[in-house]
Protein backbone atom coordinates (compact mmCIF):
# COMPACT_ATOMS: atom_id res chain seq x y z
CA UNK A 1 0.00 0.00 0.00
CA UNK A 2 1.19 3.51 -0.84
CA UNK A 3 0.18 6.90 0.55
CA UNK A 4 -2.09 8.72 -1.91
CA UNK A 5 -0.75 12.06 -0.69
CA UNK A 6 3.07 11.62 -0.86
CA UNK A 7 3.56 8.21 -2.56
CA UNK A 8 5.57 6.66 0.29
CA UNK A 9 5.26 2.87 0.62
CA UNK A 10 3.39 1.96 3.81
CA UNK A 11 3.70 -1.20 5.85
CA UNK A 12 0.35 -2.49 7.07
CA UNK A 13 -2.46 0.05 7.08
CA UNK A 14 -1.48 2.95 9.35
CA UNK A 15 -3.90 5.73 10.26
CA UNK A 16 -1.29 8.42 9.52
CA UNK A 17 1.45 8.34 6.89
CA UNK A 18 4.92 8.55 8.49
CA UNK A 19 6.20 10.39 5.41
CA UNK A 20 3.79 13.32 5.23
CA UNK A 21 1.56 13.07 8.32
CA UNK A 22 -1.68 12.91 6.30
CA UNK A 23 -4.24 10.14 6.19
CA UNK A 24 -2.93 7.73 3.54
CA UNK A 25 -6.15 7.47 1.48
CA UNK A 26 -7.04 11.20 1.51
CA UNK A 27 -4.72 12.41 -1.23
CA UNK A 28 -5.09 12.10 -5.00
CA UNK A 29 -1.49 12.41 -6.21
CA UNK A 30 -0.42 8.75 -6.19
CA UNK A 31 -1.95 5.30 -6.73
CA UNK A 32 -2.50 3.43 -3.46
CA UNK A 33 -1.67 0.11 -5.12
CA UNK A 34 1.61 0.79 -6.97
CA UNK A 35 2.59 4.37 -6.03
CA UNK A 36 2.46 5.72 -9.60
CA UNK A 37 1.69 9.45 -9.91
CA UNK A 38 -1.95 10.32 -10.68
CA UNK A 39 -4.05 13.45 -11.13
CA UNK A 40 -7.32 14.34 -9.38
CA UNK A 41 -9.19 13.31 -12.56
CA UNK A 42 -7.51 9.89 -12.88
CA UNK A 43 -10.02 7.05 -12.55
CA UNK A 44 -7.77 4.06 -13.38
CA UNK A 45 -4.03 3.85 -12.69
CA UNK A 46 -2.12 3.75 -15.97
CA UNK A 47 0.63 1.58 -14.46
CA UNK A 48 -1.22 -1.19 -12.58
CA UNK A 49 -4.81 -0.84 -13.89
CA UNK A 50 -6.39 -0.53 -10.43
CA UNK A 51 -9.37 1.80 -10.06
CA UNK A 52 -8.22 4.96 -8.30
CA UNK A 53 -10.94 6.14 -5.93
CA UNK A 54 -11.02 9.89 -5.32
CA UNK A 55 -12.30 11.57 -2.20
CA UNK A 56 -15.79 12.93 -1.79
CA UNK A 57 -14.53 16.47 -2.31
CA UNK A 58 -13.04 15.59 -5.71
CA UNK A 59 -16.32 14.02 -6.81
CA UNK A 60 -18.35 17.07 -5.86
CA UNK A 61 -16.03 19.44 -7.71
CA UNK A 62 -16.51 17.57 -10.99
CA UNK A 63 -20.27 18.08 -11.24
CA UNK A 64 -22.02 21.39 -11.61
CA UNK A 65 -24.48 23.00 -9.24
CA UNK A 66 -27.35 22.03 -11.54
CA UNK A 67 -26.38 18.35 -11.38
CA UNK A 68 -26.10 18.39 -7.58
CA UNK A 69 -29.45 20.17 -7.15
CA UNK A 70 -31.78 18.56 -9.69
CA UNK A 71 -35.01 19.65 -8.02
CA UNK A 72 -33.87 23.29 -7.92
CA UNK A 73 -32.92 23.01 -11.59
CA UNK A 74 -36.42 21.77 -12.44
CA UNK A 75 -37.98 24.58 -10.39
CA UNK A 76 -35.81 27.23 -12.06
CA UNK A 77 -36.86 25.88 -15.46
CA UNK A 78 -40.52 26.11 -14.46
CA UNK A 79 -40.15 29.69 -13.21
CA UNK A 80 -38.09 30.65 -16.26
CA UNK A 81 -40.65 29.26 -18.70
CA UNK A 82 -43.45 31.19 -16.97
CA UNK A 83 -41.30 34.33 -16.99
CA UNK A 84 -40.86 33.99 -20.74
CA UNK A 85 -44.54 33.34 -21.41
CA UNK A 86 -46.02 35.93 -19.04
CA UNK A 87 -45.30 39.12 -21.07
CA UNK A 88 -46.69 37.48 -24.18
CA UNK A 89 -49.81 36.38 -22.34
CA UNK A 90 -50.33 39.89 -21.01
CA UNK A 91 -49.92 41.35 -24.49
CA UNK A 92 -52.63 39.05 -25.83
CA UNK A 93 -54.85 39.83 -22.84
CA UNK A 94 -54.70 43.55 -23.58
CA UNK A 95 -55.62 42.89 -27.21
CA UNK A 96 -52.48 44.05 -28.94
CA UNK A 97 -52.71 42.33 -32.33
CA UNK A 98 -49.09 43.05 -33.22
CA UNK A 99 -47.92 41.24 -30.09
CA UNK A 100 -49.67 37.96 -30.91
CA UNK A 101 -46.69 36.63 -32.88
CA UNK A 102 -44.32 37.60 -30.07
CA UNK A 103 -46.60 36.03 -27.49
CA UNK A 104 -46.80 32.77 -29.38
CA UNK A 105 -43.03 32.74 -29.88
CA UNK A 106 -42.40 33.43 -26.18
CA UNK A 107 -44.81 30.67 -25.18
CA UNK A 108 -43.20 28.14 -27.54
CA UNK A 109 -39.68 29.05 -26.41
CA UNK A 110 -40.70 28.77 -22.75
CA UNK A 111 -42.32 25.38 -23.37
CA UNK A 112 -39.26 24.09 -25.23
CA UNK A 113 -36.93 25.25 -22.44
CA UNK A 114 -39.17 23.56 -19.87
CA UNK A 115 -39.35 20.26 -21.78
CA UNK A 116 -35.61 20.14 -22.49
CA UNK A 117 -34.63 20.98 -18.91
CA UNK A 118 -37.11 18.58 -17.31
CA UNK A 119 -36.00 15.87 -19.74
CA UNK A 120 -32.39 16.46 -18.70
CA UNK A 121 -33.38 16.31 -15.00
CA UNK A 122 -35.27 13.04 -15.57
CA UNK A 123 -32.28 11.51 -17.36
CA UNK A 124 -30.00 12.57 -14.47
CA UNK A 125 -32.43 10.90 -12.07
CA UNK A 126 -32.26 7.74 -14.24
CA UNK A 127 -35.95 7.95 -15.08
CA UNK A 128 -37.78 7.40 -18.34
CA UNK A 129 -38.78 10.40 -20.43
CA UNK A 130 -42.34 9.09 -20.28
CA UNK A 131 -42.55 10.93 -16.95
CA UNK A 132 -42.68 14.13 -19.03
CA UNK A 133 -46.17 13.20 -20.21
CA UNK A 134 -47.32 13.01 -16.60
CA UNK A 135 -45.56 16.24 -15.70
CA UNK A 136 -46.88 18.26 -18.64
CA UNK A 137 -50.38 16.97 -19.31
CA UNK A 138 -51.82 15.83 -15.96
CA UNK A 139 -53.04 18.51 -13.53
CA UNK A 140 -50.40 18.90 -10.82
CA UNK A 141 -48.43 16.13 -12.52
CA UNK A 142 -45.38 18.38 -12.53
CA UNK A 143 -45.02 17.64 -8.81
CA UNK A 144 -43.88 14.15 -9.82
CA UNK A 145 -40.62 15.66 -11.11
CA UNK A 146 -39.88 17.03 -7.66
CA UNK A 147 -41.01 13.94 -5.76
CA UNK A 148 -39.00 11.41 -7.78
CA UNK A 149 -36.01 10.11 -5.91
CA UNK A 150 -32.62 10.50 -7.53
CA UNK A 151 -31.54 6.98 -8.56
CA UNK A 152 -28.26 8.01 -10.18
CA UNK A 153 -26.08 6.96 -7.25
Amino acid sequence: MFCRNCGKELIGSPEICPGCGARPMRGNSFCSNCGAPTTPLTRICYKCGVRVVGGVEAGLQEISWFQRHLNWTALLALVGSYALGLPGGLAIGFGWPAAVAGAVTAGVVGFVILVLTWGWVLMRKNRSLWWLLLALFVPFGFLAIFLLENRSR
